[in-house]
């Protein structure tokens, strides 16, 4: 319907309706990008403060995210991953209908480079270490490096590609995570992990690192993930009082320094 300017409302209330119905009727989609400013002001012959004004509005709404450099985008619903139970990252998503799709970046024989700053730091045993690329409706949202103790095993790249990593495990290296020290914290994106997820150098991403522990009580798989922020969140459910003091751990900043230089040379 077009803009009416002998109506009551303002022409900013008339546009923000307007994309309004066609987000709810399904001409964009979740994370999908909404005309430029220049687009809007063409087709409904406003001004630049009108459209900004209407903007404004869906996104006090909660409707659309606007992104800076990138454009405006319809909101998605925000992916959870439960901390209260041993669940891989993919089928968490799975869990709640969502369909991601991934890509294989990188599948090689596991080096010392590769090994350092984690849970497999001086480990002799044969590895693999891989990149993956997660998304949800054509948007990338996750990056996972791993590494995956593979000793006496062979893993083809077709193996990586067509199975999650507890799959991997479970089905073709035959070991069985009995639990996982998960870390998460944020942290400034790097160049590449940036490109991939396309967000600019020093954006903050979330970072989850995993470490899955066998029977043998020695890891067996280190995981880090490079998530969005706007599209993840992570909950824990707990019974009883919450004793946050009693997991604070004093925080060594040579060390972590240290750690984060190694990690970003390969994020």
């Amino acid at each position: 319907m077009p803009l009416r300017r002998d109506r009551l409302e303002s022409l900013y209330v008339q546009l923000a309706e307007a994309l309004e119905r066609e987000i709810a009727g399904g001409r964009y989609a979740a994370f999908d990008r909404l005309p430029s400013e220049q687009a809007l002001m063409a087709k409904h012959a406003v001004s630049r403060v009108t459209v900004r004004q209407a903007i404004a509005l869906l996104h006090k709404k909660g409707l659309i995210e606007v992104k800076q450099g990138k454009g405006t985008f319809v909101t998605g619903s925000v992916v959870r991953h439960g901390l209260d139970n041993l669940t891989g990252f993919y089928d968490s998503l799975i869990a709640q209908g969502l369909r991601p799709s991934t890509q294989l970046l990188d599948f090689r024989v596991a080096t010392p480079a590769d090994r350092a700053s984690t849970a497999f730091e001086g480990d002799t045993r044969r590895s693999v270490a891989m990149r993956r690329l997660y998304k949800l409706h054509a948007q990338a949202f996750a990056v996972v490096d791993a590494i995956i103790v593979v000793d006496g095993t062979s893993v083809s790249r077709e193996q990586m590609e067509t199975h999650t990593i507890y799959q991997l495990l479970r089905d073709v290296i035959g070991e069985q995570v009995v639990r996982a020290d998960i870390g998460i914290r944020a942290r400034a994106v790097g160049k590449r992990i940036g490109a991939l997820l396309k967000l600019a150098p020093g954006r903050p991403v979330l970072v989850m690192e995993r470490a899955s522990i066998a029977k043998s009580d020695r890891p067996i798989e280190c995981s880090r993930f490079f998530i969005v922020p706007e599209t993840y969140e992570f909950r824990l459910n707990v019974s009883g009082p919450l004793q946050i003091s009693s997991g604070i751990q004093p925080f060594n900043h040579s060390r972590t320094r240290d750690r984060e230089s190694r990690v970003l040379q390969t994020a």
